[in-house]
């Protein structure tokens, strides 16, 4: 039988966790992260499954986005699956959305270029 991380049944855990390392991942380009999946609903699972939505001034590459989901993962000390919010087919986004744990999220205001940034 497998072992499994006690993180990928503790929601709360791995929420915080993402929070205490928001600023890195929000300069590696993410703008709102969410726990979805397994361990959103406080299921057992294989692995953490992590919605994101990057800066879309930013051209992150394949590389840049396995180099975040390892990031993730060594964080989390748990396998990650980070999916681009975008990138996900509708009936998977759709239920992603309902389920989903915002860790953090940007607010970017366009027109005065600055940007604010709300823990939920």
């Amino acid at each position: 039988m497998q072992r499994r991380n006690p993180l990928q049944s503790n929601k709360d855990r791995v929420v915080s966790i993402l929070r205490e390392h928001a600023r890195e991942l929000r300069e590696a380009g993410i703008v709102r992260l969410s726990l979805f999946g397994s361990v959103a609903r406080g299921e057992p699972g294989n692995d953490v499954d992590l919605m994101a939505e990057f800066d879309t001034s930013r051209h992150l590459t394949l590389l840049d986005m396995v180099g975040l989901e390892n990031k993730l993962a060594e964080l989390l000390g748990a396998p990650v699956d980070l999916a681009p919010a975008k990138m996900l087919k509708e009936p998977v986004r759709e239920r992603a959305a309902r389920e989903a744990v915002v860790a953090f999220l940007t607010n970017r205001t366009l027109r005065s270029g600055t940007s604010s940034t709300a823990l939920r």
